[in-house]
């Protein structure tokens, strides 16, 4: 805030979709420590791509490169977040729909 051309470069994955920070708390869970352990496996192997490239491509609003390992860091969140109260999840799911709503607001 406010909208510049910076807005078009992409957003953090954390910042435009807050529940998936839900996932650092899969960690705690004893009874499927290798699940979440061969899942942040995974999440990390297929991001190092996504790290490494040297540009955003198209103007776009979120972290699109993420699409590769969404799937099992929503597994991730799943774990992490099965704990958390309605009112919670509700809150965080609402920013993230308020964040893309702005965002798709001011796109050209």
């Amino acid at each position: 805030f406010p909208a510049s051309e910076d807005l078009l470069m992409g957003g953090s994955l954390f910042l435009m979709t807050p529940l998936y920070l839900g996932a650092f708390l899969a960690s705690e869970s004893k009874d499927l420590s290798r699940t979440v352990w061969g899942l942040w496996a995974t999440v990390v192997l297929l991001a190092i791509p996504s790290l490494l490239l040297c540009g955003t491509g198209w103007t776009q609003l979120g972290p699109r490169y993420t699409l590769d390992y969404a799937p099992f860091l929503i597994l991730l969140v799943a774990i992490g977040i099965s704990r958390w109260s309605t009112q919670a999840v509700a809150l965080f799911t609402a920013a993230s729909v308020a964040q893309y709503l702005y965002g798709l607001s001011v796109m050209p």
